[in-house]
């Protein structure tokens, strides 16, 4: 037990967030969902898509593709524990809530398995 690592949890606050969503919570969140984004498996299609999309959206004022890759799922428990930030439940999906309706971020659940209840999501 004596030479065991110890590991530390760090979390990072950006100004740039800070600054874009008006407090450090949502600022928070938002990091990590960045975080997670990099770390997916579909990274390429992710690009992709998105490479799709925003040339889309130098041609209409809407973008007609619908979002499919790059989504992550994550409780809130777990994201509450990575960001040791000890928020009730209801309490981080307000604040969740709050970056999707922003237009930083897609919610929703999972397409493929209806009886799923975790939410998914994805960086816009």
């Amino acid at each position: 037990m004596k030479n065991e690592p110890i590991l530390l949890k760090r979390v990072v606050i950006k100004e740039e967030l800070v600054a874009i969503t008006g407090d450090y919570i949502s600022a928070l969140i938002l990091n990590q969902f960045l975080y997670w984004t990099e770390r997916m498996k579909n990274i390429d299609a992710f690009l992709e898509e998105e490479g799709n999309r925003n040339s889309k959206r130098g041609e209409e004022k809407e973008c007609s593709i619908i979002p499919t890759k790059g989504f992550f799922y994550k409780t809130t428990e777990e994201l509450n524990n990575v960001l040791m930030l000890n928020l009730h439940t209801d309490t981080l999906r307000k604040y969740i809530s709050k970056i999707v309706k922003m237009g930083y971020a897609y919610q929703r659940r999972n397409p493929y398995h209806k009886w799923d209840k975790t939410f998914q999501y994805r960086v816009d």
